[in-house]
């Protein structure tokens, strides 16, 4: 038995081998700070936390790379749709991809790796 990933849009569905074990998981409040004109300091707070976790998948072939990519661009139109992340553990998260590219580095012929960064309803475990 193999232990995948799913990513799930509407009817598109994306299944990949899981990712390392130890994912960057990282948690931010997005602020925006600034000076008066009489020197005071003020930040703007939108009452937002964002989740994001990188996922580091390792060993893809081709086929699954360009799934990926697919998916990204087609069916996620990158940051732009939301859809459903279910990890190893069968824990589903509402996310997003969090970064506008994907970064793929070619380890051997047809051997992928890739950290997909994806921002999270929740940070989970």
């Amino acid at each position: 038995m193999s232990i995948t990933v799913t990513l799930t849009l509407g009817e598109s569905s994306l299944t990949l081998p899981a990712p390392l074990p130890g994912a960057r998981a990282e948690t931010s409040r997005p602020q925006a700070a600034g000076l008066s004109a009489s020197g005071q300091r003020y930040v703007y707070d939108a009452g937002l936390e964002n989740f994001t976790r990188v996922e580091n998948f390792t060993g893809l072939t081709s086929a699954q790379k360009e799934g990926l990519a697919t998916f990204f661009h087609e069916t996620a139109v990158g940051m732009q749709n939301s859809f459903t992340y279910t990890d190893a553990a069968a824990n589903e998260y509402a996310a997003s991809f969090a970064e506008p590219q994907l970064s793929f580095v070619r380890r051997a012929a047809e051997i992928w790796d890739v950290g997909v960064p994806l921002r999270l309803a929740e940070l989970g475990a």
